[in-house]
Formats: C-alpha cells, structure tokens, sequence
C-alpha cells in the first residue's frame, strides 16, 4: 500500500521537528554516532532489521539504540499499514515496544485507547532496562505503563490533555472491572461443571448398584421365579384342604 494512500496515514500531532519528544534525549540523539549510522538506512524494513539486531533495551533519556531507531521511523513518517507491521511484529517484542512508544510519541491522543486497549493483557515477556538490574515487564504492562505514566524509563512522555487523560483511566477501569466479572464468571461456571460432573457420577453409580440387586435373567432373558406370595401361599391351602375333604368323603 502507498504511503501516499490518504486512508493509510497515521494522524500525528505536535512538534514535527522533534517528534514531541525533551529536549535533552532530542540532542542527545542527533549527536549520536550511531544516530548517524542510520543515514544510510532508507527503508523501514531496513530499520527493522537494526532494531532486530540492535535494540536489546529500551532505554530513554540515554540516546539508546532503541530511541534512535524510533527516531529514524519518525523521519520515514510511518504509515498505518507500517506501525500496524512493528506492534504485531513476531520476531522481537523490542520491535512491539518501538511501535508502541512510537505511537505514544505521535498519535493523536484521542486515537490512543483504539490503538492500545487490544493489547493491555499481552503476555509476551520484555526486558526493558539490561544490565545489572534488569527491568523485567510485559508487552501488556508496557502499553498501560505508557497511557497512565508521565515518565518512561526517566525521560518525559507527550502530555496528555486532561480531558483525554480521564477518559483514558475511565476506559482502563471499565476493562479491569469486565475482565475481573469475566474472570469470575468463568470460576463459577467451572464450579458449576464441577458439581454437575459429582452429581452425574453419583447417579451413574447409583443406577449401576441398581442393576446389580436386580433378578437375574436367563440366558434367553426369562426372569428367574419369584418366591411365593401370601395370595400363592393361600391358594396352594385351599387345594390341600379341598382335597382332604374329597377324601375323606370317599372313605364314608
């Protein structure tokens, strides 16, 4: 897709020179001679790849390899297509995290829950100082890290309007309170299961003691006879009596 396709342009705001970005960590970087190794890099796959290579951390007012990359993306003027390609990318969560503080960086802040709000559980693993002390983290606790926090890694972060910024925390409840709902809603249901899976077990073992105090049948499925009843009892007297009498009467 063309970068000049008007429906693949990401709407940025503020300063087009520095990419919002303070002063000092803004210096810092075009004085960087690794900055400066970038000139030669034209295309945005090109960057990639040096992020890929290069960027094993993420940090900020120190002009690290991961901020000149981001920088350079700046002046490539990414397009939608392309920022979609970094925060989805599958081969490194540093090229996920420089898309995210790239769009932290230059989105227009009322697009900013659109962009974030898909990934706010994100699990993939990151490591976002090195060093001695590493700074382990989420892709998912990056993203909320960056639309709640004035500061990254040290260095300061784009202003949020007020405005934007209390929608942003309103909409960030709202999610944790329906995951939470969710999440509970999904244990009861389990238990529920639970308690069906008891109860339909004790029943099957009730009907299988059943049929096991049941009479037996014969082969050809005759049941075997019962044992007397009172009223077969009382019918077999009557005939003892009935033929004592019929004797007795032969013998007068």
């Amino acid at each position: 897709m063309s970068n000049k396709d008007p429906s693949n342009k990401l709407e940025t705001w503020g300063n087009e020179a520095t990419m919002n970005m303070n002063a000092i960590i803004y210096q810092n970087i075009l004085a960087s001679p690794y900055f400066k190794s970038l000139y030669e890099k034209k295309t945005f796959h090109e960057i990639v790849d040096e992020i890929y290579n290069e960027a094993p951390f993420l940090r900020g007012t120190n002009p690290s390899t991961a901020f000149c990359c981001l920088y350079k993306l700046w002046t490539l003027r990414l397009t939608i297509k392309q920022v979609e390609n970094l925060i989805d990318h599958p081969d490194s969560p540093y090229i996920r995290a420089v898309g995210f503080i790239y769009l932290r960086y230059v989105c227009m802040p009322a697009q900013l829950w659109d962009w974030f709000s898909y990934y706010l559980d994100d699990p993939e693993e990151i490591d976002l100082a090195g060093g001695p002390k590493p700074q382990k983290s989420t892709i998912g606790k990056l993203v909320r890290m960056l639309i709640t926090e004035q500061k990254y890694q040290g260095t300061m972060l784009p202003r949020i309007p007020v405005p934007i910024a209390r929608d942003l925390a309103q909409k960030l409840d709202e999610y944790d309170r329906e995951a939470r709902d969710y999440a509970a809603e999904e244990a009861a249901q389990g238990r529920r299961d639970k308690d069906e899976q008891s109860d339909y077990r004790t029943q099957h073992r009730y009907r299988e003691r059943s049929r096991s105090l049941s009479p037996r049948r014969h082969a050809e499925g005759e049941e075997v006879p019962v044992r007397d009843t009172s009223a077969v009892v009382l019918i077999r007297d009557l005939k003892i009596v009935a033929a004592v009498a019929e004797r007795d009467t032969a013998v007068n």
